[in-house]
């Protein structure tokens, strides 16, 4: 009992600088920042408002038939308690940051499940609560969290099913989580593999029947759904914004297959070790710590494995993984985040493994192999330090800095939507990478100009930008009126001075007339149409 209380404050006093993050940002004013999350909250408005599951922002308003519901249903709440956009931002946060406890108190049974020691598992347990990543994606207006969360009490349970002995309502209870989890991404539909074949390995058939009736309704029921109300048309905006599939077909072919897996698999190692090692640089020295802590923390993973055996989260892990390198979009962090626990169970393993036998080495009567083992253990420590310094500035300047420039944005462009409520008629389509933005804002509907993923996957630059060459004629094809612009369209996807270039190509296009300017964003007319 002491131990548990003496974990529940631990739990709290690292929680709070997440809980703080929060708490500064609870206005939103990075909205917008992944797309996604504007995406999801359309989505809760629609359904709080009786529309059905649409997204409005887009010109026609067509079914959302990309993402599964039930974020967008718990994010609608916020629209039922605080119908006012954007006073209800902060009751929308609310819902998606009570998701990271939950995360975090999950891990600790996971762990516990491992045998870890009670000091081990509370000094994990902190350093996630300190990791900037879960942290960031926990403000954000994103399923992520609440993924990761439904994802490991699916294995936690499935896990227990899997003993000789375990109740079978457990895998019941397993598939019928594993349906939540599926209903918030699509991400989770590995499970209904690899819990399954995990069962029947070791000869639990009905546990596996049982699991499978608890999620296959729901997978069912998604998929015939979402084939049901999915739009006609093949363009590749409908695509993009309604059929993962139909989105991949259109702009990966064969010969693009070997760059994506080939750059693909190393995002996902510099991916997942920024999962340990929080960075936004670029930078040599930041990438190679990053994959190299992503090795050991797959060395860990595997020795896991061969200690206690392998775990249904293993196998998920397995399946995920390959799905994410044969996915059109690189593996970050954010795609990374559900196989957390796993990594840090992992690089833990290892980490303390390594410490071990530099210490028994340390104690040994040979020279050399001392001095291997100070230089070791120096290492160890080194990198120890580099991660805790990169979590405290996370937290301290990076994460601060991005919601403050963010902030300082959005009063800038809010500036652009009052313009364009004012002078722009109501039916008025625009292009327009923050069109979910743009609808709530300013009750305009619009569409981005949607680049290809293949032209990333070669490094072909000049072929990613030779694409806002055709914004005009993209204008008139969808029949959008008008282009709305700021400096931090695409900046996920495009440099600083790209993004700045292609704001003075659009000033010197004769096709488009500038209505409206600021330092960070302008408004055209698309002439002729």
């Amino acid at each position: 009992m002491r131990f548990k209380v003496i974990g529940l404050i631990l739990l709290v006093l690292a929680l709070s600088p997440a809980a703080y993050l929060a708490w500064s940002s609870r206005d939103v004013p990075h909205l917008g920042y992944f797309q996604d999350d504007g995406l999801y909250l359309i989505g809760a408005k629609s359904l709080a408002e009786g529309s059905g599951y649409r997204i409005l922002s887009l010109p026609g308003q067509p079914w959302q038939t990309k993402y599964p519901p039930l974020y967008p249903l718990l994010l609608s709440a916020a629209w039922v308690a605080a119908p006012n956009f954007p006073g209800n931002l902060p009751w929308a946060l609310l819902v998606s940051w009570l998701w990271l406890p939950v995360l975090l108190l999950l891990c600790g049974l996971y762990l516990r499940d491992l045998a870890f020691s009670t000091t081990r598992i509370l000094v994990l347990c902190a350093l996630l609560a300190l990791n900037p990543v879960p942290a960031f994606l926990s403000i954000n207006l994103m399923a992520e969290v609440m993924f990761a969360a439904l994802l490991l009490a699916v294995l936690l349970l499935a896990e227990r099913a899997g003993t000789a002995g375990a109740r079978p309502t457990l895998a019941l209870a397993a598939g019928l989580l594993a349906a939540a989890a599926y209903l918030t991404k699509t991400a989770g539909i590995p499970l209904l593999l690899t819990v399954t074949c995990g069962l029947l390995w070791r000869r639990r058939i009905l546990p596996a029947s049982l699991f499978l009736a608890g999620m296959m309704p729901a997978v069912a029921a998604w998929i015939l759904w979402s084939r049901a109300h999915t739009a006609a048309s093949s363009d590749l905006v409908t695509l993009y914004y309604t059929n993962y599939l139909g989105f991949y077909e259109a702009t990966i072919s064969w010969n693009d297959v070997l760059a994506l897996l080939s750059t693909n698999a190393d995002t996902y190692l510099r991916g997942l070790g920024g999962l340990i090692l929080f960075n936004v640089s670029d930078g040599f020295f930041v990438g190679f710590f990053a994959r190299l802590f992503a090795v050991v923390a797959i060395a860990g993973a595997v020795r896991l494995a061969r200690q206690r055996g392998v775990t249904q989260f293993h196998l998920f892990a397995i399946a995920y993984s390959v799905m994410l390198i044969c996915w059109n979009y690189g593996p970050h962090e954010r795609f990374l985040l559900p196989l957390l626990p796993l990594v840090w169970a992992g690089f833990s393993t290892e980490f303390l493994n390594l410490i071990a036998m530099a210490v028994k080495a340390f104690r040994g009567p040979q020279m050399d192999q001392r001095i291997a083992a100070t230089v070791i253990c120096t290492g160890a420590g080194a990198f120890a330090l580099l991660a805790l310094a990169a979590s405290w500035w996370g937290f301290s300047n990076f994460l601060p800095g991005l919601v403050e420039a963010r902030r300082s944005s959005l009063a800038e462009n809010r500036r652009a939507f009052e313009w364009i409520s004012r002078n722009t008629p109501a039916g008025s389509k625009f292009v327009a990478r923050q069109d979910t933005l743009l609808y709530l804002y300013a009750h305009r509907t619009g569409a981005p100009l949607v680049l290809s993923t293949a032209p990333f996957y070669h490094g072909d630059r000049e072929a990613i930008l030779r694409q806002f060459k055709n914004v005009a004629e993209f204008g008139r094809t969808h029949d959008l009126s008008h282009v709305f612009f700021t400096n931090e369209d695409y900046h996920l996807d495009l440099a600083p001075d790209e993004r700045e270039a292609i704001r003075h190509e659009f000033d010197a296009n004769p096709s488009l007339h500038r209505e409206f300017s600021s330092p960070r964003g302008a408004v055209y007319t698309v002439v002729g149409q």
